[in-house]
């Protein structure tokens, strides 16, 4: 098995080059399409979220999971898993295309959304699940630039203003379908398919299984696919614009979380089954490095935030600033979140991530579309930080059920230090991008300081990469 080094390495490394091809995407449509028209593609692209999770409703998760085990402790084979996957994207397609002109009125929106649905067709053979489950980080590597390089190519090409905005959807499914295509070659000479589907019976029971992590997750998703569509109905196209920029600053900060969370599920799956005892240490290691992690990047962006947003997508964007700062406390829960809602996943407490995101999500979409409706982008911005904090919180409250961690008082020392770099950095006033960097190292030295991170969590990460 590669290293823990390696597999950093080849997750952070397809991430990295995947994000930064996604990232100058989103750049060059953002300053094409103008504010309104890179609203209207948020817009579509939050709808095309929603029917992706519903044409997999968890099931990667469960497929990841399950690769992961012993072929003889597995529930479900391989065939079994693709086939659940490829029924459930058909399903989905047929109802959404029938469905969404009873949701959007407007023809753009419609025509946009429609054709990017068609997206669900290939998806459902994208096969990184497996690749995931059996730790081959790099193949999914490979997948996600090629994915991204195709469609910035084809955008670079043929999109020049916001005219060009209905061919979109040819061109991100052309590089899915490049993507797929490269995967499923590399998937079959694992020879996945020596067992075949044993019944109807079995597909079904998957189903049951997926409904019941999908359930969670779609109330988990609510904070990232819901702000647009709830903006651009309440408010306007324009005022979606500006908020996905704004989210798409803090997508470049999750990367770190990605990485966390397709490391996490196997690794801590196999050894909850293993030993729960070394399971236990090494996630409060873990649950260390992560309040460190998530509080240095988030007060990163909030200190810099006036100079990252112009810098990226322009002073027509300069609405997006507020919105940022917002968003950055947003991040800092996200790494909280990822650690005891993906931690119940991978202990197989399914039901407990179904409590803790049901009831925070159901408050999410209340309070978003509330924001919306009545108070305006800033304050959507706002309700997406509380309701992240508050589905953290819930899923911290079942996880702790099953493993006992030392965390509210590391939390807490967290928040202090961030905010005591804050109140520096205000009284020096310098450069907002110097602010940043200088602040993200205050808030290190004084966690080192606090003990919030420890030698002996050092020590224990330089071991697993090998240094």
């Amino acid at each position: 098995m590669a290293s823990l080094t390696r597999k950093i390495a080849h997750i952070f490394t397809g991430d990295i080059l995947s994000r930064a091809i996604s990232f100058l995407i989103t750049v060059y449509l953002a300053r094409v399409l103008g504010t309104e028209g890179f609203g209207l593609l948020s817009i579509a692209m939050a709808y095309l979220g929603y029917l992706v999770f519903f044409a997999d409703f968890g099931l990667s998760n469960i497929a990841g999971r399950e690769v992961a085990r012993d072929e003889e402790k597995r529930s479900y084979r391989i065939s079994e898993l693709l086939a659940l996957r490829i029924l459930m994207a058909t399903i989905v397609l047929v109802i959404g295309w029938f469905a969404i002109p009873f949701i959007i009125d407007d023809s753009q929106l419609l025509s946009l959304t429609r054709g990017f649905i068609l997206a669900l067709i290939p998806h459902a053979f994208l096969v990184e699940w497996y690749f995931i489950g059996s730790q081959k980080y790099q193949v999914n590597a490979l997948s996600h630039v090629l994915k991204n390089g195709v469609y910035l190519i084809l955008i670079y090409l043929f999109v020049d203003s916001l005219d060009d905005v209905n061919q979109l959807p040819v061109y991100y499914i052309s590089g899915l379908i490049v993507s797929t295509i490269i995967l499923f070659i590399l998937f079959l000479k694992n020879r996945p398919f020596q067992l075949a589907v044993r019944g109807f019976h079995i597909l079904w029971d998957g189903l049951k299984a997926a409904l019941t992590v999908g359930s969670g997750t779609f109330f988990a998703q609510v904070i990232q696919l819901f702000p647009p569509i709830a903006i651009g109905y309440f408010l306007t196209n324009s005022d979606a614009g500006e908020y996905s920029a704004a989210y798409r600053i803090i997508i470049i900060g999750m990367l770190i979380d990605r990485i966390f969370v397709q490391l996490l599920i196997p690794n801590l799956s196999k050894q909850w089954s293993d030993n729960s005892e070394v399971a236990t240490i090494n996630m409060d290691h873990t649950m260390r490095l992560m309040l460190v992690l998530g509080s240095m990047v988030s007060i990163g962006l909030f200190l810099g935030a006036p100079d990252f947003m112009i810098w990226v997508f322009g002073s027509e964007y300069v609405n997006s600033i507020p919105i940022l700062y917002i968003l950055s406390f947003f991040l800092f829960f996200t790494f909280q979140n990822s650690l005891f809602s993906h931690g119940l996943i991978a202990i197989g407490k399914d039901i407990d991530y179904l409590k803790a995101t049901a009831i925070g999500g159901g408050i999410a979409l209340i309070i978003i579309a509330v924001a919306a409706s009545q108070f305006g982008v800033r304050a959507v911005a706002g309700a997406v930080v509380l309701s992240e904090f508050l589905i953290g919180a819930l899923s911290y409250f079942w996880f702790s059920r099953h493993m006992s961690l030392r965390y509210l008082i590391p939390f807490v020392l967290t928040i202090l230090a961030s905010f005591v770099a804050y109140k520096l950095m205000d009284i020096v006033q310098l450069y907002y991008w110097l602010e940043a960097i200088i602040g993200a190292l205050l808030v290190l030295m004084m966690l080192l300081f606090g003990r919030v991170i420890r030698k002996k969590d050092i020590a224990m990460f330089r071991t697993k990469l090998g240094i």
